[in-house]
Protein backbone atom coordinates (compact mmCIF):
# COMPACT_ATOMS: atom_id res chain seq x y z
CA UNK A 1 0.00 0.00 0.00
CA UNK A 2 1.45 3.38 -1.02
CA UNK A 3 2.18 6.01 1.58
CA UNK A 4 -0.16 8.98 1.92
CA UNK A 5 1.22 12.06 0.19
CA UNK A 6 1.73 14.87 2.71
CA UNK A 7 -0.57 17.83 2.31
CA UNK A 8 2.24 20.03 3.61
CA UNK A 9 5.96 19.19 3.70
CA UNK A 10 8.30 21.53 5.59
CA UNK A 11 12.00 20.76 5.14
CA UNK A 12 14.73 22.53 7.10
CA UNK A 13 13.21 26.00 6.99
CA UNK A 14 15.21 28.92 8.38
CA UNK A 15 14.10 32.52 8.93
CA UNK A 16 16.46 35.27 10.04
CA UNK A 17 15.61 38.83 11.02
CA UNK A 18 18.95 40.57 10.98
CA UNK A 19 21.13 38.74 13.50
CA UNK A 20 18.13 37.01 15.10
CA UNK A 21 17.39 33.48 13.92
CA UNK A 22 13.64 33.20 14.50
CA UNK A 23 13.20 29.76 12.90
CA UNK A 24 16.08 27.29 12.84
CA UNK A 25 15.92 24.28 10.47
CA UNK A 26 12.37 23.17 11.26
CA UNK A 27 11.01 20.13 9.42
CA UNK A 28 7.71 18.26 9.59
CA UNK A 29 5.03 16.76 7.36
CA UNK A 30 1.26 17.08 7.62
CA UNK A 31 -1.07 14.52 6.07
CA UNK A 32 -4.72 15.20 5.19
CA UNK A 33 -6.95 14.85 8.24
CA UNK A 34 -4.07 15.10 10.70
CA UNK A 35 -3.34 17.71 13.37
CA UNK A 36 0.18 18.95 14.12
CA UNK A 37 0.68 21.22 17.13
CA UNK A 38 3.58 23.67 17.31
CA UNK A 39 4.37 24.45 20.94
CA UNK A 40 6.86 26.58 22.80
CA UNK A 41 7.19 29.61 25.05
CA UNK A 42 6.62 33.12 23.73
CA UNK A 43 9.40 34.07 21.34
CA UNK A 44 10.20 30.49 20.36
CA UNK A 45 9.42 31.05 16.67
CA UNK A 46 5.86 29.74 16.34
CA UNK A 47 4.34 32.83 14.71
CA UNK A 48 7.35 33.31 12.42
CA UNK A 49 6.93 29.71 11.26
CA UNK A 50 3.21 30.16 10.70
CA UNK A 51 3.75 33.30 8.62
CA UNK A 52 5.95 31.24 6.31
CA UNK A 53 3.42 28.41 6.13
CA UNK A 54 0.74 30.78 4.82
CA UNK A 55 3.03 32.66 2.44
CA UNK A 56 3.37 35.99 4.22
CA UNK A 57 7.13 35.44 4.44
CA UNK A 58 9.46 33.14 2.55
CA UNK A 59 12.12 31.01 4.26
CA UNK A 60 15.73 32.11 3.90
CA UNK A 61 16.73 28.46 3.60
CA UNK A 62 14.83 25.21 3.29
CA UNK A 63 11.55 24.57 1.54
CA UNK A 64 7.80 24.43 2.06
CA UNK A 65 5.77 22.29 -0.32
CA UNK A 66 1.98 22.16 -0.52
CA UNK A 67 0.19 19.42 -2.47
CA UNK A 68 -2.79 21.09 -4.14
CA UNK A 69 -6.02 19.29 -4.98
CA UNK A 70 -5.12 19.40 -8.68
CA UNK A 71 -2.00 17.35 -7.97
CA UNK A 72 0.43 20.23 -8.41
CA UNK A 73 3.05 20.91 -5.75
CA UNK A 74 3.33 24.58 -4.81
CA UNK A 75 5.49 26.71 -2.53
CA UNK A 76 2.40 27.84 -0.64
CA UNK A 77 -1.26 26.87 -0.47
CA UNK A 78 -3.45 28.97 -2.79
CA UNK A 79 -5.97 31.24 -1.00
CA UNK A 80 -8.88 28.98 -1.95
CA UNK A 81 -7.24 26.05 -0.10
CA UNK A 82 -6.07 27.93 2.99
CA UNK A 83 -7.62 29.10 6.25
CA UNK A 84 -5.42 31.16 8.58
CA UNK A 85 -6.24 32.47 12.05
CA UNK A 86 -3.51 34.83 13.27
CA UNK A 87 -2.98 35.48 16.95
CA UNK A 88 -3.87 39.13 16.32
CA UNK A 89 -7.53 39.16 15.35
CA UNK A 90 -8.47 40.75 12.03
CA UNK A 91 -12.24 41.25 12.23
CA UNK A 92 -14.03 44.50 11.40
CA UNK A 93 -15.68 45.58 14.67
CA UNK A 94 -18.51 47.59 13.11
CA UNK A 95 -19.45 44.98 10.50
CA UNK A 96 -22.25 42.48 10.99
CA UNK A 97 -21.09 38.99 11.88
CA UNK A 98 -22.50 37.10 8.88
CA UNK A 99 -21.35 39.83 6.50
CA UNK A 100 -17.76 39.80 7.70
CA UNK A 101 -17.56 36.00 7.40
CA UNK A 102 -18.97 36.14 3.87
CA UNK A 103 -16.54 38.93 2.98
CA UNK A 104 -13.56 36.78 3.91
CA UNK A 105 -15.02 34.02 1.75
CA UNK A 106 -15.26 36.33 -1.24
CA UNK A 107 -11.63 37.37 -0.75
CA UNK A 108 -10.74 33.69 -1.24
CA UNK A 109 -12.81 33.24 -4.37
CA UNK A 110 -16.19 32.15 -3.00
CA UNK A 111 -19.17 33.62 -4.88
CA UNK A 112 -21.12 36.23 -2.89
CA UNK A 113 -24.33 34.24 -2.47
CA UNK A 114 -22.48 31.02 -1.65
CA UNK A 115 -20.33 32.87 0.88
CA UNK A 116 -23.40 34.15 2.75
CA UNK A 117 -24.97 30.68 2.78
CA UNK A 118 -21.73 29.21 4.07
CA UNK A 119 -21.53 31.89 6.79
CA UNK A 120 -24.97 30.92 8.10
CA UNK A 121 -24.03 27.22 8.12
CA UNK A 122 -20.79 27.87 10.02
CA UNK A 123 -22.46 30.06 12.64
CA UNK A 124 -24.90 27.24 13.29
CA UNK A 125 -22.09 24.66 13.53
CA UNK A 126 -20.28 26.91 16.02
CA UNK A 127 -23.44 27.37 18.12
CA UNK A 128 -23.77 31.13 17.58
CA UNK A 129 -26.45 31.49 14.83
CA UNK A 130 -28.26 34.07 16.96
CA UNK A 131 -25.38 36.52 16.47
CA UNK A 132 -25.49 36.60 12.65
CA UNK A 133 -27.04 40.08 12.51
CA UNK A 134 -25.06 41.62 15.37
CA UNK A 135 -22.00 43.77 14.97
CA UNK A 136 -18.72 42.06 15.79
CA UNK A 137 -17.93 44.52 18.59
CA UNK A 138 -21.13 43.53 20.40
CA UNK A 139 -19.91 39.95 20.90
CA UNK A 140 -17.85 38.59 23.78
CA UNK A 141 -14.18 37.85 23.18
CA UNK A 142 -14.92 34.14 23.03
CA UNK A 143 -17.66 34.54 20.43
CA UNK A 144 -15.46 36.85 18.39
CA UNK A 145 -12.96 34.01 18.41
CA UNK A 146 -15.60 31.72 16.93
CA UNK A 147 -16.38 34.29 14.24
CA UNK A 148 -12.68 34.46 13.39
CA UNK A 149 -12.63 30.67 13.01
CA UNK A 150 -15.72 30.77 10.80
CA UNK A 151 -13.95 33.34 8.62
CA UNK A 152 -11.09 30.82 8.25
CA UNK A 153 -13.46 28.03 7.23
CA UNK A 154 -15.84 29.88 4.92
CA UNK A 155 -13.89 28.89 1.79
CA UNK A 156 -13.91 25.19 2.83
CA UNK A 157 -10.08 25.00 3.03
CA UNK A 158 -7.92 21.90 2.83
CA UNK A 159 -5.31 23.39 5.19
CA UNK A 160 -5.93 25.29 8.44
CA UNK A 161 -3.21 27.22 10.27
CA UNK A 162 -4.48 28.36 13.68
CA UNK A 163 -2.44 30.56 16.02
CA UNK A 164 -3.85 30.20 19.56
CA UNK A 165 -7.42 29.16 18.61
CA UNK A 166 -8.42 28.49 22.25
CA UNK A 167 -7.43 31.96 23.46
CA UNK A 168 -10.27 33.86 25.14
CA UNK A 169 -12.58 30.85 25.44
CA UNK A 170 -14.04 29.65 28.72
CA UNK A 171 -13.63 25.92 29.56
CA UNK A 172 -17.02 24.98 28.10
CA UNK A 173 -16.29 26.69 24.79
CA UNK A 174 -12.78 25.24 24.74
CA UNK A 175 -14.30 21.77 24.88
CA UNK A 176 -16.80 22.69 22.18
CA UNK A 177 -14.06 24.01 19.90
CA UNK A 178 -11.90 20.95 20.56
CA UNK A 179 -14.72 18.67 19.41
CA UNK A 180 -15.40 20.88 16.39
CA UNK A 181 -11.78 20.91 15.23
CA UNK A 182 -11.69 17.12 15.57
CA UNK A 183 -14.72 16.98 13.26
CA UNK A 184 -13.01 19.32 10.78
CA UNK A 185 -9.92 17.10 10.75
CA UNK A 186 -12.21 14.10 10.31
CA UNK A 187 -13.33 15.61 6.99
CA UNK A 188 -9.76 15.40 5.71
CA UNK A 189 -8.61 18.93 6.54
CA UNK A 190 -4.99 19.19 7.69
CA UNK A 191 -4.52 21.43 10.73
CA UNK A 192 -1.41 23.12 12.11
CA UNK A 193 -2.03 24.95 15.38
CA UNK A 194 -0.32 26.52 18.35
CA UNK A 195 -1.77 26.67 21.85
CA UNK A 196 -0.72 27.05 25.46
CA UNK A 197 -3.46 24.65 26.63
CA UNK A 198 -1.39 21.46 26.65
CA UNK A 199 -4.17 19.17 27.88
CA UNK A 200 -6.42 20.25 25.01
CA UNK A 201 -3.61 19.88 22.48
CA UNK A 202 -2.78 16.38 23.72
CA UNK A 203 -6.37 15.26 23.08
CA UNK A 204 -6.49 16.75 19.58
CA UNK A 205 -3.04 16.59 17.98
CA UNK A 206 -1.55 13.58 16.23
CA UNK A 207 1.90 15.00 16.90
CA UNK A 208 3.47 18.05 18.53
CA UNK A 209 6.67 19.92 17.77
CA UNK A 210 8.25 21.63 20.77
CA UNK A 211 10.26 24.73 19.83
CA UNK A 212 12.92 26.61 21.74
CA UNK A 213 14.84 29.52 20.21
CA UNK A 214 13.36 28.68 16.83
CA UNK A 215 14.51 25.06 16.74
CA UNK A 216 12.63 21.80 17.33
CA UNK A 217 13.95 20.39 20.61
CA UNK A 218 11.47 17.51 20.84
CA UNK A 219 8.64 15.86 18.97
CA UNK A 220 5.78 14.23 20.87
CA UNK A 221 3.67 11.66 19.08
CA UNK A 222 0.00 11.18 19.80
CA UNK A 223 -0.80 8.34 22.14
CA UNK A 224 -1.55 4.88 20.86
CA UNK A 225 -2.42 1.67 22.74
CA UNK A 226 0.53 -0.09 21.08
CA UNK A 227 3.13 2.42 22.29
CA UNK A 228 1.51 2.87 25.69
CA UNK A 229 1.71 -0.85 26.44
CA UNK A 230 5.46 -0.83 25.78
CA UNK A 231 6.48 1.74 28.39
CA UNK A 232 6.54 1.45 32.18
CA UNK A 233 8.01 4.22 34.34
CA UNK A 234 9.11 3.36 37.89
CA UNK A 235 9.96 5.84 40.65
CA UNK A 236 11.61 4.64 43.85
CA UNK A 237 11.30 6.27 47.25
CA UNK A 238 14.46 7.65 48.85
CA UNK A 239 14.56 4.96 51.55
CA UNK A 240 16.76 2.05 52.58
CA UNK A 241 16.71 -0.59 49.88
CA UNK A 242 16.31 1.85 47.00
CA UNK A 243 19.83 1.25 45.66
CA UNK A 244 19.33 -2.51 45.60
CA UNK A 245 15.90 -2.11 44.00
CA UNK A 246 17.39 0.13 41.32
CA UNK A 247 20.06 -2.42 40.51
CA UNK A 248 17.39 -5.11 40.24
CA UNK A 249 15.43 -2.95 37.82
CA UNK A 250 18.50 -2.41 35.67
CA UNK A 251 19.26 -6.14 35.64
CA UNK A 252 15.69 -6.70 34.46
CA UNK A 253 16.23 -4.33 31.53
CA UNK A 254 15.16 -0.93 32.84
CA UNK A 255 17.06 2.23 31.93
CA UNK A 256 17.93 4.66 34.72
CA UNK A 257 16.36 8.03 33.78
CA UNK A 258 16.95 9.99 36.99
CA UNK A 259 18.23 9.75 40.54
CA UNK A 260 15.32 7.52 41.56
CA UNK A 261 13.51 6.86 38.25
CA UNK A 262 13.72 3.96 35.83
CA UNK A 263 11.96 3.09 32.61
CA UNK A 264 11.16 -0.07 30.68
CA UNK A 265 10.64 0.38 26.94
CA UNK A 266 9.57 -2.51 24.77
CA UNK A 267 7.93 -5.80 25.64
CA UNK A 268 7.80 -6.48 29.38
CA UNK A 269 9.50 -9.84 29.90
CA UNK A 270 9.30 -12.30 32.81
CA UNK A 271 12.25 -10.79 34.72
CA UNK A 272 10.80 -7.29 34.46
CA UNK A 273 7.33 -8.44 35.50
CA UNK A 274 8.68 -10.33 38.53
CA UNK A 275 10.84 -7.36 39.59
CA UNK A 276 7.90 -4.97 39.34
CA UNK A 277 5.68 -7.41 41.26
CA UNK A 278 8.27 -7.57 44.06
CA UNK A 279 8.40 -3.77 44.22
CA UNK A 280 4.62 -3.59 44.52
CA UNK A 281 4.91 -5.62 47.72
CA UNK A 282 7.63 -3.35 49.17
CA UNK A 283 7.82 0.14 50.61
CA UNK A 284 10.55 1.11 48.13
CA UNK A 285 8.15 1.86 45.27
CA UNK A 286 7.02 5.50 45.12
CA UNK A 287 5.04 5.34 41.86
CA UNK A 288 4.44 3.12 38.87
CA UNK A 289 3.06 4.43 35.59
CA UNK A 290 2.33 2.56 32.39
CA UNK A 291 1.99 4.35 29.10
CA UNK A 292 3.69 7.24 27.38
CA UNK A 293 4.71 10.46 29.12
CA UNK A 294 2.10 13.19 28.91
CA UNK A 295 2.56 16.08 26.52
CA UNK A 296 3.03 18.32 29.56
CA UNK A 297 5.88 16.11 30.81
CA UNK A 298 7.50 16.06 27.37
CA UNK A 299 7.07 19.83 26.96
CA UNK A 300 8.75 20.85 30.20
CA UNK A 301 11.41 18.15 29.94
CA UNK A 302 12.38 19.31 26.44
CA UNK A 303 12.51 22.98 27.41
CA UNK A 304 14.52 22.22 30.53
CA UNK A 305 16.98 20.22 28.45
CA UNK A 306 17.27 23.04 25.91
CA UNK A 307 17.87 25.57 28.70
CA UNK A 308 20.64 23.47 30.25
CA UNK A 309 22.28 22.95 26.86
CA UNK A 310 22.25 26.71 26.21
CA UNK A 311 24.02 27.32 29.53
CA UNK A 312 26.88 24.94 28.72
Amino acid sequence: MSAVQPLLAVDGVVKDYGTLRAVDRVSFALEPGKVVAVLGPNGSGKTSLFRMLVGFNRPDHGSIRYAAADGRVRDVAPPADLGYMPEERGLYPDAKVADVIAYFGQLRGVAEEAAHVRAVVLLKELDIPQHAGKRVKELSKGNQQKVQLAACLVNDPRLLVLDEPFSGLDPLNQESLLDYLAQVAGRGVGIVLSAHHLQLVERLADSALILSRGAVVAEHRGRSPQRASQRVAVELADVDGAVEAGLALERAGAAKTGAHTYEFNGEIGTDAAETIAALLRSRVLASLRAGEPSLRDAFFSALDGARKEALQ
